[in-house]
């Protein structure tokens, strides 16, 4: 039998207690979704107009992060493993791209500058003695003169010096004189008769010189004893010089 106190027994006490807080739980949501319902008029949303669009979030989701790293590396492999090709210019729009002068630049004008040099006057050799009793003759030869000495003598006399004059009063600025000079000797010695040679010769090349032709107009070939193909004039003497002119360079 049934009691009042039994239904208040601790298992039906619990059960109890479940229903009665489903029960209030159940009312409870039921209060609260008839609170939450919202009255809307179409007619006033029409007069708001359209809803702004929302603005692009400049922060990138976590998977947009990863498709654009991704992207950029494998832009970067395909420019590795294929290098941008370089554009080649033709000669021809190279040339029509720049103007070309048709004639060359004038060429610029050098000022030379000279240094101021010093002059100095070629010390003239000293006059050979003009002896009046000395030994010498003139003879006229072509294109020239020829002056005999005395054997072992270098000196002049008025004649040989006078005729040595005449001969450089009318040459031309553009000949040369040639003097070859002989002289007799020892042939076992041939040094000594080619000192007396030259020494004939340097006389006529000072009388020359102070006549007023310099001396590298003046050439002078010292043959010492003459023979059978130096000794141009066999009929005289050995001891003479030959003194003739030349356009040309006589070494």
């Amino acid at each position: 039998m049934l009691t009042p106190m039994r239904f208040f027994s601790f298992p039906f006490h619990r059960y109890t207690l479940l229903w009665c807080a489903l029960f209030i739980g159940v009312h409870m949501f039921d209060f609260h979704t008839a609170q939450a319902q919202i009255v809307t008029n179409s007619q006033a949303l029409n007069q708001l107009g359209e809803a702004p669009k929302p603005k692009p979030s400049s922060k990138e989701t976590p998977k947009k992060q990863h498709d654009h790293v991704v992207s950029s590396l494998s832009h970067h492999n395909t420019q590795q493993h294929h290098p941008p090709v370089q554009k080649t210019t033709t000669p021809s729009s190279t040339a029509s791209a720049a103007s070309i002068p048709l004639e060359p630049p004038p060429l610029p004008t050098l000022t030379p500058i000279l240094p101021p040099v010093e002059t100095h006057s070629f010390p003239l050799p000293p006059l050979p003695p003009i002896v009046k009793n000395a030994l010498g003759t003139v003879h006229v030869l072509p294109n020239g003169i020829c002056l005999t000495f005395a054997p072992n003598s270098d000196h002049l006399n008025p004649q040989t010096h006078q005729a040595l004059l005449n001969f450089v009063k009318n040459l031309p600025n553009s000949q040369r004189i040639v003097i070859d000079a002989y002289s007799s000797g020892d042939k076992s010695d041939p040094s000594l008769p080619r000192r007396m040679a030259f020494v004939r010769a340097l006389a006529a090349r000072s009388v020359f010189m102070h006549a007023g032709i310099p001396s590298t107009r003046i050439n002078v070939h010292v043959i010492g004893i003459p023979n059978s193909q130096t000794n141009t004039q066999p009929n005289i003497p050995p001891d003479h010089i030959d003194i003739y002119s030349t356009e040309n360079f006589v070494p």
